[in-house]
């Protein structure tokens, strides 16, 4: 929902997929995000990994 909002109301073009995997949400409805801009979900030190969708659930196991 909270996607959705935030597309109506900024000016250009969006691709915004709706699937759903059946792996657990890493984030809540309370989870704040920035379009374009990233976030933290662990802290570490020696290597950096990025991910989206449902890589992230495999990435922090």
């Amino acid at each position: 929902k909270k996607v959705i909002r935030k597309v109506v109301n900024t000016k250009g073009p969006f691709y915004v997929r709706l699937g759903r995997a059946d792996v657990p949400a890493v984030t809540s409805e309370e989870t704040e995000f920035e379009i374009g801009k990233g976030y933290v979900l662990k802290e570490g030190k020696d290597v950096a990994l990025i991910g989206c969708g449902m890589t992230i659930f495999e990435i922090l196991k």
